[in-house]
């Protein structure tokens, strides 16, 4: 799924047409890559985020990658990396925190990543959004993780 999504992501693949190839596969592998093609999405912006949004679907939610947030009418304010929709609430914001995040890709210091990121959570907070950090430790241990997210899940705020 991650090379999937990744392919999709970068351009290499298009969507359609990876489907349409699915579709006409045949032979050892072709349904499990029917499934594949049927979920890859190239919203998804890294490895762990595609892992992260697999696990989501495992539990039997579907999650939005991706997802832009607006003021009202406005421009996006934010984007988040997968949104897990929740009848009745405004759902989880599942955010994959990698080693990137905080490695000075952008020319900025940890600190300042790290000042931004929880600004970023108070603004969503503000507005009704719950988040939740997942990082690659997270992912190691799918029992505990999916346990946290239902978790999270059923909590009124």
């Amino acid at each position: 799924m991650t090379a999937a999504d990744n392919a999709l992501h970068k351009g290499f693949l298009r969507a359609e047409e990876f489907r349409q190839f699915a579709r006409l596969a045949s032979g050892r592998g072709a349904g499990r890559l029917r499934k594949v093609a049927e979920f890859s999405d190239g919203r998804v912006e890294s490895p762990g985020e595609s892992r992260l949004r697999v696990l989501v679907r495992e539990m039997g939610f579907r999650g939005t990658p991706q997802l832009s947030i607006r003021d009202g009418d406005g421009p996006e304010i934010y984007r988040a990396d997968l949104f897990v929709e929740v009848p009745g609430s405004r759902g989880l914001i599942l955010e994959y925190d990698g080693r990137q995040k905080f490695s000075n890709v952008r020319g900025s210091s940890q600190w300042t990543e790290f000042e931004r990121q929880a600004s970023r959570d108070r603004g969503l907070a503000a507005r009704g959004y719950r988040v939740m950090h997942v990082t690659a430790q997270d992912l190691a241990d799918p029992a505990l993780l999916k346990s946290e997210i239902r978790t999270r899940l059923q909590s009124p705020v």
